[in-house]
C-alpha cells in the first residue's frame, strides 16, 4: 500500500477528524476518571490509555497498513537532500558536543544553571 489510510471511519463513511477528535474526547474521559481512583497518578492513567489505544490499533490495521504507519514508506532520495540530511545531523551532534555540560545542568539541575549563568546555552 503507498499509505496508511484510515480505513476504520472511511468503511462507516465518517469524517476520520472527526473521528480522531472523538476518540481524543473519550481517551480524556478515561484518563480524567482513572485519576479520580488516589491508586493512579496522571503518568499511569495516560500510559495505560496509550497503551491501550495502540493495541487496539493495531488489531484494528491491516498489517501492511501498520507497517507504513509505524516505520514509514521508504522512498529514493536525492544526493542533494542526503547532503542537507547529513550537514543536519553533523551540525545536530557538534551542538550537542559543545554544550553537552550546560544541557546535562539545565535538564537536571535548572536552579544550578539559572545560579551559574555562564555554564547556560545561550
Amino acid at each position: 500500500m503507498s499509505h496508511c489510510r484510515p480505513w476504520l471511519s472511511l468503511s462507516v463513511h465518517f469524517n476520520p477528524l472527526l473521528g480522531g477528535g472523538a476518540t481524543l474526547f473519550i481517551g480524556t474521559l478515561l484518563i480524567w476518571e482513572l485519576q479520580k481512583n488516589d491508586s493512579f497518578s496522571t503518568e499511569v492513567s495516560i500510559g495505560v490509555v496509550f497503551a491501550g489505544s495502540v493495541a487496539i490499533g493495531a488489531a484494528l490495521t491491516p498489517k501492511e497498513d501498520l507497517v507504513d504507519a509505524f516505520f514509514g514508506k521508504f522512498e529514493p532520495i536525492s544526493g542533494f537532500t542526503f547532503v542537507i540530511g547529513v550537514l543536519t545531523v553533523a551540525l545536530i551532534v557538534s551542538f550537542i558536543f559543545r554544550y553537552k555540560s550546560a544541557l546535562i545542568l539545565n535538564c537536571f539541575r535548572p536552579e544550578l544553571a539559572a545560579a551559574t549563568a555562564s555554564n547556560s546555552i545561550r
